[in-house]
């Protein structure tokens, strides 16, 4: 083998090692983007359902408070 083989396996061989850390680092960051994204969109909508379920507990409250208020009043 010449020297200039040589050097051209091995020029190959680094643009190939290079390549795959480079499809590496971009699927990992791709990864880490995707789990983000999902991570706050199930945040948002856990958020979204505890708000809500709050507020149907707090509307439910205020109804229920109410309308002992009125049977206290008509018992009163």
């Amino acid at each position: 083998m010449t020297v200039q083989s040589l050097m051209k396996i091995q020029f190959l061989m680094t643009v190939q090692s290079l390549m795959k850390i480079r499809s590496l680092v971009t699927t990992h960051s791709m990864m880490k983007i995707h789990s983000m994204i999902t991570t706050q969109s199930l945040m948002k909508i856990q958020s979204l359902i505890t708000s809500q379920s709050l507020m149907k507990i707090h509307s439910m409250i205020i109804a229920h408070s109410l309308i002992l208020h009125q049977d206290y009043l008509q018992t009163a």
